[in-house]
């Protein structure tokens, strides 16, 4: 994949831009991206794939998908990382090092205002998101969840079925939804009974056309 097969259009030009400074970078799951308090202030667009960000308990935070940039935090804040990131399933990335915003303000103004357009938006989007999510009943904060993953980082078959890969434990998917892991395991029951899903082999979730006619967000 090249940084011009980039689908984003909010981005593709403040990235194309500097395509000398950008690494393209792809991981297995499980791999750190970068730690807690570490010095890292890179860029990162997510090209393929699903990256987690876990706080200083282990705790998943919050989760990205494809088309999602992450790092902005880091790169804006000045400081260190607050959180250890990791690839969810394997993952593409465009890492562009070394961010200097002050630089970009100066001699790429236009870029800069548009990367922070970019970025702005994308963290409104996150907001609702989760808004959304603690207004809801716990089924259907569950269901949105898969629906998000399936619908940006899953793959599509001709039954129109989609397949997770590596998807997120049942904990883990509690802290998203902010509920218990009991409770995700009843509902996931209830999904499976429904023949909303299927569990599959090494952590994936097969997600059929009956779970996306009865949710549709």
């Amino acid at each position: 994949m090249s940084i011009l097969e980039v689908k984003n259009s909010e981005i593709t030009s403040f990235f194309t831009s500097f395509e000398d400074q950008i690494q393209i970078t792809r991981l297995p799951n499980k791999a750190v991206i970068f730690s807690r308090s570490s010095s890292d202030k890179s860029l990162y667009y997510i090209a393929e794939g699903i990256v987690k960000y876990l706080n200083g308990s282990g705790k998943i935070e919050q989760y990205f998908v494809s088309n999602d940039i992450f790092g902005d935090e880091n790169v804006l804040n000045f400081k260190n990382n607050n959180f250890t990131a990791i690839a969810q399933q394997p993952c593409t990335l465009f890492k562009f090092h070394n961010v200097d915003f002050t630089a970009y303000t100066l001699h790429q103004n236009g870029l800069y205002n548009h990367l922070m357009k970019a970025l702005n938006n994308r963290k409104s989007q996150r907001e609702q998101f989760l808004e959304t999510l603690v207004f809801e009943p716990v089924k259907l904060r569950i269901a949105r969840i898969l629906n998000h993953i399936a619908t940006h980082s899953g793959k599509s078959n001709i039954h129109d079925q989609i397949l997770i890969c590596n998807i997120f434990t049942q904990g883990e998917i509690a802290d998203i939804a902010f509920t218990t892991r009991q409770t995700v395991a009843h509902i996931f029951k209830e999904f499976y009974d429904q023949e909303y899903c299927s569990k599959l082999k090494n952590h994936s979730l097969l997600i059929h056309k009956k779970f996306f006619d009865e949710f549709k967000f």
